[in-house]
């Protein structure tokens, strides 16, 4: 058993042969879900909060067989065209990720997408290794739909 939190964190970074701009208008905007992420059903941004902000909550329905997951992640911090930070508003432990582009020439830029889970204290330790496991997946998998989007 965890007698201290931990918070599990994994990231991936590569390089787009596109424009940061190009890579950051479909990174922002929640129909890339439907590129990036398996058996997304449903993306928008929820009808009501800032747009293209902090505050903004993007939602997306996903489904697992017979079953359907909802995920709502509101940004919390913000540079346009360059660096978002959100927050899981859905999951069973608290979580976020943050996206960095970087220009490395006029038609290439670098991505970086950070995941973090924090795990409370109680819980089985061995329990670190299944979510840092599951964060690992998420971000090798967001590499490859997003190098295959771009033709890569």
């Amino acid at each position: 058993m965890l007698d201290s939190p931990v918070r599990v964190e994994e990231s991936v970074t590569f390089e787009v042969p596109r424009s940061a701009e190009e890579v950051w208008d479909f990174m922002w905007d929640p129909q890339s879900l439907y590129v990036i992420e398996p058996d997304v059903t449903y993306a928008g941004t929820l009808p009501g909060t800032p747009d293209g902000q902090v505050g903004e909550v993007q939602v997306s329905m996903h489904r697992t067989g017979p079953e359907r997951q909802l995920t709502a992640l509101e940004v919390v911090a913000l540079e346009p065209g360059r660096m978002a930070t959100t927050r899981t508003l859905t999951a069973a432990l608290p979580s976020g990720g943050r996206l960095d582009v970087e220009p490395t020439g006029e038609h290439s830029c670098r991505l970086t997408q950070r995941f973090h889970t924090d795990v409370p204290v109680g819980v089985e330790a061995g329990y670190v290794e299944i979510q840092r496991a599951g964060l690992r997946e998420a971000a090798l998998e967001l590499e490859a739909r997003v190098l295959g989007h771009f033709g890569n």
